[in-house]
C-alpha cells in the first residue's frame, strides 16, 4: 500500500529574529502549510519583541536550536540569520534531524554550501533555499510564456534593477551588498524562469559617493551561455532617479518575438502582428506594444510559495524547486560575478 500522505502542517522554527525574521514570524502564521512552534535567537530583547508578535510566550524561546529541539516538537528550522552564520546554524539543525529552510545566499562560500549538502544527503534531509521570487505571478507567467516556446529560443535578455533597502542591516557592512544579497535573487531567476544557465560572466561594479553603504551597490554584468544566449544586468542599491520593482524590469528576445517583464505586467510581443496592429501602424504610426498577459493566480505567492514548496517537497520526498542542490549553482553565478568585478577579468563558472 502507497503511503498516506501527511497533510498536517510543518512545525517550524525561526532562527534568526532581526528585521527580516521578525516579518518571516508573519508569514508563517498566515501560511497554511506551517506552524511556527519555536523561536531562536540569542539577543534576549529581540526573543521578547518577536515572541509577542508571534503572539506565544517565553516557553517558546530559545537561544540555540538545540535547545528549542530538545524542548518543542519540531519539523524544521527557517534560518534568518546574516550569511556568514548560514552555515554553522543549518549544520546544527541537521545534526537535529530537521529540514532546512534558508535564506539566500545559500552560504558565504561554494565549500560551505556543498558542506550543508553533504550533511542534508547523509541524513535524508531537505534542505531549500528562499529564492521566493520564483513564485511570484509575474515570474510564473514569464516561465509559462518561455517554457511553451511562445518567442521560440532565447538569445538575448536585458535585466535592469534600481530600488533601495527599506531599513539599514548587515548588507550595509557587506563587501557586494548588491551582487550577494539582491543580484542573487535575479541570477536565480534567469536560472528557474529562463533555463539560462551561463558558462562565464564579465563585471564591474562600484560604490558611489552618495552611498551609506561600506560595499559596491551598483554593478553591470554580462553572461554567456553555451547555447548563444547573452545576458545582461545592470543593478543599484542606491538610486538616483526612477526605481524598478524589486523583481527588476526584464527584456527577452527570442527567435519568435520578445517579453518585456515588470512586476506582474507581462507583455508578449510576437514577429506575427495582428492586422488590427499591422493596420493601425500604417494609418496612425501607432507602435505596437504586444499583448498583455494575464498573470498566473497563485494560491501561495511570494514567501508563502517558499513555505508551500517546502512542505510539500518534505511531505511528497522529493527535491524542491529551489532545493540546495539547484540553488548552488545560483550561488555559484554569483560568486563567479563577485569575482569577475574584483578582477575585471571574465570567469568561467564551475560548481563541481
Amino acid at each position: 500500500m502507497a503511503d498516506t500522505f501527511d497533510a498536517s502542517p510543518l512545525r517550524l522554527i525561526i532562527v534568526g529574529l532581526g528585521f527580516w525574521g521578525e516579518s518571516w514570524i508573519a508569514v508563517v502564521r498566515q501560511s497554511r502549510h506551517c506552524k511556527l512552534v519555536a523561536l531562536v535567537d540569542n539577543d534576549e530583547a529581540a526573543l521578547v519583541r518577536c515572541a509577542s508578535a508571534a503572539g506565544t510566550d517565553s516557553r517558546a524561546c530559545f537561544e540555540s536550536i538545540a535547545a528549542a529541539a530538545e524542548e518543542v516538537e519540531s519539523d524544521a528550522v527557517l534560518v534568518v540569520v546574516p550569511p556568514a552564520m548560514h552555515t554553522q546554524l543549518a549544520l546544527e539543525a541537521l545534526d537535529h534531524g530537521l529540514h532546512c529552510l534558508i535564506e539566500k545566499p545559500f552560504a558565504s562560500t561554494l565549500k560551505d554550501a556543498r558542506l550543508v549538502l553533504e550533511r542534508a544527503n547523509s541524513s535524508e534531509l531537505v534542505v531549500m533555499v528562499s529564492q521566493q521570487y520564483r513564485f511570484r505571478p509575474g515570474a510564473r507567467t514569464v516561465a509559462r510564456l518561455v517554457e511553451t516556446g511562445a518567442v521560440g529560443r532565447i538569445g538575448a535578455v536585458h535585466i535592469h534593477f534600481a530600488n533601495e533597502l527599506p531599513v539599514r542591516g548587515f548588507q550595509h557592512e557587506m563587501d557586494e551588498p548588491l551582487l550577494m544579497d539582491m543580484a542573487i535573487h535575479h541570477l536565480d531567476l534567469m536560472r528557474g524562469v529562463l533555463g539560462v544557465e551561463p558558462t562565464r560572466v564579465q563585471g564591474a561594479s562600484s560604490n558611489p559617493s552618495w552611498s551609506t553603504f561600506k560595499g559596491n551597490t551598483a554593478a553591470t554584468l554580462i553572461f554567456d551561455s553555451e547555447d548563444g544566449a547573452i545576458v545582461t544586468y545592470t543593478g543599484t542599491l542606491v538610486p538616483r532617479g526612477a526605481r524598478t520593482g524589486w523583481d527588476g524590469v526584464w527584456d527577452i528576445f527570442g527567435e519568435d518575438g520578445s517579453i518585456h517583464w515588470d512586476g506582474d505586467e507581462v507583455l508578449l510581443r510576437p514577429l506575427a502582428w495582428p492586422f488590427l496592429a499591422r493596420a493601425r501602424r500604417r494609418a496612425l504610426k501607432h507602435e505596437w506594444t504586444g499583448y498583455h498577459v494575464k498573470p498566473i493566480k497563485l494560491q501561495d505567492a511570494d514567501r508563502l510559495g517558499s513555505l508551500a514548496e517546502f512542505r510539500a517537497a518534505i511531505r511528497e520526498r522529493r527535491e524542491p524547486e529551489t532545493s540546495g542542490r539547484d540553488n548552488i549553482r545560483s550561488l555559484a553565478l554569483t560568486i563567479a560575478a563577485v569575482e569577475s568585478t574584483r578582477t575585471r577579468a571574465t570567469v568561467e563558472l564551475a560548481v563541481e
